[in-house]
């Protein structure tokens, strides 16, 4: 290793450790670990190539002398600057100012939805920007051409193209919208119509049967604490949405709190989880990866359980997977392509990793989680994982080791062939899957955009523009023969279409949750009540791949995981109490 490599390296680590407190930290943390330390480990990898093909001499000890100095009077300047950060995390919340700290735990007391959206919000947009940042310099942009290649070729013969372009291009493309949301709502607010109620189970799933309710109460208490990893697997930001939501019921972590550097980030993040820091593995830096999506990998001791968790989708690149819908072949049956790609791509990155991790903790089962993009992710590699068996074949010693997943917002990833079917259900009695009111992730694939596609077109069809703008503001009715082709489309098969099959959450029962009304509880959080749905259809009775997109102002915010993690701590609040918070189809919603 060359002098120069020897300092950059060096120059690297100590960014990744620099913190600030305070505003200062809110200002320049950022920096240090979105900007700095991926440019200096950018310069690590390409400025000692260049001076060795130079032929000027001792041009590796000038430079590496002339950089060392300017990282020695930094380095310096941080050792004394005041607000540098404690590198206790318990220390430093002592230190704050005592009024500071009490109007800050005041603050996060209450819910501040808004707030929450907003932090959601900047997380993801610094993540697209380092994503797009780093695009030229990662050599993924031939990878981005020849997706964007495979994409438009697909449709383009499938026919799915035209239909897309034919209805939302069309001149009364957004009345047909507010049509077609109106009488979505309408029909989903009058009881049994319900979507919900539509593929809701009459009776306990056999998978919790006898138990019953008993046996939902352990998986919800499991599904609180996965649902944090699969917060803190996007990072800082996302926790703090879920603190200004009020979550937890009380602040896990302070404002004044520097959180950008590794070293912090996983301080957080082990607190969020209730573990210790260097229980956290692995985890991916912020920004994106047309090949690796990002992950948290940690050891959570106190259920003697390996968790990788997986973000959703918070940058460009995951926008890149989710777009890539149509199906591909998948453990005897086909998958969301994007997504099964990305699962691939993840297990050879990290398949070592959790061998030995399981290897080095005997008895240890391996759960593995995510939300959205992350949730397929999880589902498909659990899926692999128990139907190809590879971990007994990885290593004969982890042939009994469980797999679970819990999956949040998952998107319909999979469908099992006919000769697989029996089997495949099995292995999905290990997945457990939840989705939030009208979030739209979980019915988002080619076969439902279609529908609406072919429900735009209809109702064009039996419009003039100026009825369509009428109905869509609510100035004329609208006609019952629209409200019957809308239903009429969303209830039958469109003729098959390459790559489009119904996809469906692979699970053997939904947890559904809404809303109890107006309903709050001694916090003043909201009270959710739940259902349990069909993944897809069973004795001629609905799944949830059956229904399509419904469009409805809530159906992204009610998609975000701060959400998810509020309405599961309400149901396993209520079973805690003995309060029954499950509904079947008897009961009117």
């Amino acid at each position: 290793m060359s002098k120069l490599e020897k300092v950059l390296d060096q120059a690297e680590e100590d960014l990744k450790n620099a913190e600030l407190r305070g505003l200062a930290g809110k200002l320049t943390n950022p920096v240090f670990d979105n900007i700095l330390a991926p440019a200096t480990s950018l310069a690590a990898n390409t400025l000692p190539k260049v001076v060795d093909v130079l032929p000027i001499p001792f041009l590796d000890e000038a430079s590496s002398g002339a950089l060392n100095l300017g990282f020695g009077a930094v380095k310096f300047g941080y050792s004394i600057f005041p607000l540098r950060a404690e590198d206790d995390l318990g220390k430093e919340s002592q230190d704050l100012h005592k009024g500071e700290l009490e109007e800050q735990v005041s603050f996060y007391q209450k819910s501040r939805p808004v707030l929450s959206s907003a932090t959601t919000l900047i997380g993801g947009a610094i993540n697209v920007t380092i994503d797009l940042l780093r695009l030229p310099f990662s050599g993924d942009l031939r990878e981005w051409a020849e997706a964007t290649k495979q994409f438009v070729g697909y449709l383009a013969y499938s026919g799915v193209g035209s239909e897309l372009t034919d209805a939302f291009l069309s001149p009364g493309s957004v009345s047909a919208m507010k049509i077609l949301a109106d009488v979505q709502g309408e029909k989903d607010n009058n009881g049994k119509e319900s979507r919900r109620i539509r593929t809701a189970m009459d009776s306990w799933p056999v998978e919790l049967q006898p138990g019953g309710e008993e046996a939902w109460k352990l998986i919800m208490e499991d599904a609180v604490l996965y649902g944090k990893y699969s917060t803190i697997a996007y990072g800082i930001k996302m926790i703090q949405s879920s603190e200004f939501l009020n979550v937890n019921g009380h602040p896990l972590s302070y404002a004044g709190i520097g959180s950008a550097s590794e070293r912090r980030r996983k301080q957080k993040m082990a607190k969020y989880v209730d573990i210790e820091p260097d229980d956290i593995i692995d985890l991916t830096k912020p920004g994106g990866d047309i090949d690796i999506i990002g992950y948290v990998l940690a050891i959570h001791r106190a259920k003697s359980t390996i968790v990788l968790a997986f973000r959703g989708t918070f940058t460009v690149s995951g926008f890149k997977t989710d777009a890539a819908a149509y199906s591909a072949p998948f453990c005897d049956g086909v998958a969301h392509s994007g997504i099964a790609e990305r699962t691939l791509k993840i297990w050879d990155h990290l398949q070592d990793q959790i061998v030995q991790l399981l290897k080095d903790n005997p008895g240890f089962e391996l759960v593995i989680t995510g939300h959205s993009l992350g949730a397929g992710v999880a589902s498909l590699l659990t899926l692999k994982l128990k139907h190809e068996r590879i971990l007994a074949t990885m290593d004969a010693s982890l042939a009994n080791v469980n797999v679970r997943c819990f999956a949040y917002a998952c998107p319909p990833v999979y469908l099992a062939g006919a000769e697989s079917e029996l089997p495949m259900a099995e292995i999905m009695k290990s997945v457990y899957a939840f989705l939030h009111e009208t979030d739209v992730v979980p019915f988002c694939s080619v076969d439902s955009l279609r529908r609406v596609a072919a429900t735009i077109s209809a109702v064009n069809d039996m419009t003039n523009p100026v009825e369509g703008l009428l109905m869509a503001t609510g100035r004329r009715d609208v006609p019952s023969e629209i409200v019957d082709k809308i239903n009429e489309i969303e209830e039958s098969d469109l003729p098959y279409a390459p790559g489009s099959e119904k996809l469906a959450i692979p699970t053997s029962y939904i947890v559904w949750v809404r809303r109890d009304g107006d309903e709050k509880d001694r916090n003043e959080q909201p009270v959710f009540n739940a259902m349990f749905c069909r993944p897809c259809t069973q004795d001629g009775l609905d799944g949830t791949n059956d229904l399509t997109i419904r469009v409805d102002k809530d159906m992204i915010s009610e998609h975000m995981m701060p959400e998810y993690e509020l309405a599961l701590r309400s149901i396993k609040g209520q079973l805690d109490g003995d309060v029954k918070c499950y509904i079947f189809p008897s009961s009117e919603e």
